[in-house]
């Protein structure tokens, strides 16, 4: 795995657990107007969505090209 895509993954990763790591990118605003962070389903930031969105559209292409090397078509 090259050092460029082990970084994307671990970026990836951090949006979507939660660790300390991502702390700046699951910064939301409460329901009450006061800072916080959210560890789970975020319904009020589309651009964080859009990011993790870009993450995932990555690894799907990356997973179907490893799997058209692994399993060529037949022919």
């Amino acid at each position: 795995m090259s050092a460029a895509f082990k970084d994307l993954l671990d970026d990836f990763n951090s949006m979507m657990h939660g660790d300390p790591r991502s702390a700046l990118s699951s910064a939301v605003l409460l329901p009450d107007g006061a800072p916080g962070y959210t560890v789970t389903k975020d319904t009020t930031s589309p651009a964080r969505a859009d990011e993790i969105r870009g993450y995932a559209s990555a690894f799907a292409m990356v997973l179907a090209v490893r799997c058209g090397e692994i399993f060529p078509p037949e022919g």
